[in-house]
């Protein structure tokens, strides 16, 4: 098991933090969107991070990570022949040994094991999963940290959004699919197809209105990322050589290697030619511009 410190989501007074991390932060190469290569994957900068980082601060930057653990853990309580993803913060062995004793698991697994009337280990692969995305959001947007609560409301407003608009899509029933509880979570189950109106939501939401009907997907997700890349830039701003500032680079990273993975599917010219599309033919709001 990892050491108990970095076992916790959650530090004390985490808004007052008072360490910065100038020569690190400093030392790391600059991202765009359209990087196609970068210095760092997103588990090598988070080993990079261990070994700098105050525990405290290491168990903010966990919080990004534990999605892919939810991933590991519903494909091995099912035991579905998947890939393990090496993104993830805990190990197999942690995972496994966490299935047999949730107590050792990151609390918002435990919040959803407890809250369980029936057996968790006899649900569906999406019940697991759904379940469980929803208590890593309810927990996580609960942090004293208003850079990732900030992040993780957007994230996910925007991914219920985009879960609403397909269910519409193909005439589901959307309420057992949106994830979390929160004030827009409530209205998308409420809503239906032909109401929606997203007037008192930022504009960053109403652009996925924009683009959600793109017939060309890869352009489509490419768009819907660099809403993402645009809204994290705006957030960082207030942050100098805070972590916060690496939080919002492995963001980045995470965004980047989508991309890269997109490049390696479609190659390198099929990127540059949507890429070019975006430029030429879709302008974003002026408030979500670098």
């Amino acid at each position: 098991m990892p050491d108990q410190e970095h076992t916790s989501c959650y530090s004390e007074n985490t808004n007052n933090m008072s360490k910065q991390y100038y020569a690190l932060i400093s030392s790391l190469p600059d991202l765009s969107f359209n990087d196609k290569s970068v210095g760092h994957s997103i588990q090598s900068f988070k080993e990079l991070l261990l070994e700098q980082l105050d525990p405290s601060d290491y168990d903010l930057i966990l919080l990004l990570f534990y999605p892919f653990d939810i991933l590991n853990f519903v494909h091995t309580v099912k035991e579905l022949d998947e890939p393990w993803d090496e993104r993830a913060a805990l190990s197999k062995e942690e995972i496994e040994e966490g299935i047999r004793i949730p107590e050792l698991l990151p609390e918002f697994f435990q919040n959803f094991i407890l809250d369980q009337e029936k057996g968790w280990e006899q649900q569906s692969e999406k019940e697991l999963l759904d379940g469980l995305t929803s208590a890593y959001l309810n927990f996580t947007r609960e942090s004293d940290n208003n850079f990732i609560r900030q992040w993780v409301s957007f994230e996910q407003n925007l991914k219920n959004l985009l879960i609403w608009l397909n269910a519409r899509k193909f005439k589901r029933d959307v309420k057992q699919d949106i994830l979390g509880e929160n004030f827009e979570a409530d209205y998308l189950r409420q809503t239906e197809q032909g109401d929606l109106n997203l007037k008192a939501w930022d504009n960053a939401y109403k652009t996925v209105l924009t683009h959600y009907d793109n017939p060309d997907i890869a352009l489509r997700e490419l768009m819907i990322d660099q809403m993402r890349w645009d809204y994290l830039i705006e957030l960082e701003q207030e942050y100098y050589f805070d972590v916060e500032r690496l939080y919002a680079y492995a963001i980045k990273l995470r965004i980047v290697g989508r991309n890269t993975r997109l490049t390696e599917k479609k190659g390198k010219q099929r990127l540059d030619d949507l890429l070019k599309e975006i430029t030429e033919n879709y302008s974003l709001p002026e408030t979500f511009t670098t």
